[in-house]
């Protein structure tokens, strides 16, 4: 008895579907999909430098130089957002310590919001963030000529902090980039120790930045 030629099609098209139907529910099917959510930790490092006064009148320039920070952030990423906490330490460039020996560094941590362009997994993923943090900025000194130690810190908010990025996808899990990276900042109080510790409030504030220009090496958890 002749069979039909578009029996056969319409056969072998339907169990093309169910083979293709059947695939989908095989375990690791959605496994192979990479998950637009999850953790995510970066380390940077660059060069941030000074600008803006300490108070009205004093520069900061004139007692912080260019520091170098080392930086961990940590977040969860939902589609195109990252919320997490950072915290930096930064060793700087002393100033004024011709007739001593100083080390000046500085800890800063807070919140940060990041706003990305692409999906979690694409090769090329620019970024922008936003946050608000704490910055501790001390400097060490001994004086080699009496021996006398003392200790300065400033203490103060970062009011706002505004970042800018592209990270470029060197595995499945692992990214690196630049950024760039500024922070509206203000003082508000100064603990220093010259044999005694002391405290002084300012009442007259003023603003600074700090200008940052570095790396940025991303894991994906």
């Amino acid at each position: 008895m002749p069979v039909d030629r578009g029996e056969h099609v319409t056969a072998g098209t339907a169990l093309l579907a169910t083979v293709l139907l059947a695939g989908e529910g095989l375990p690791g099917a959605e496994e192979a999909r990479p998950s637009s959510n999850g953790f995510e930790i970066g380390f940077r490092m660059g060069a941030s430098f000074p600008a803006g006064n300490i108070v009205p009148g004093w520069k900061l320039s004139e007692a912080r130089d260019v520091q170098f920070p080392l930086w961990v952030d940590i977040g969860y990423r939902v589609g195109v957002l990252v919320i997490g906490a950072y915290g930096q330490w930064a060793p700087q460039i002393p100033v004024n310590c011709s007739q001593s020996s100083c080390f000046v560094y500085a800890w800063k941590a807070g919140v940060e919001v990041q706003i990305h362009a692409a999906r979690r997994h694409d090769r090329v993923d620019p970024w922008i963030s936003f946050g608000v943090g704490y910055e501790w900025n001390t400097s060490q000194f001994w004086q080699n000529n009496t021996g006398t130690d003392g200790q300065e810190t400033l203490k103060g908010w970062d009011l706002a902090r505004f970042g800018l990025g592209v990270d470029f996808a060197l595995s499945p899990g692992l990214k690196i980039g630049p950024f760039v990276h500024g922070t509206v900042s203000q003082f508000e109080r100064f603990d220093h120790s010259w044999g005694y510790p002391n405290t002084d409030v300012f009442i007259e504030k003023s603003l600074h930045s700090w200008i940052t220009l570095g790396v940025k090496l991303t894991g994906l958890l």
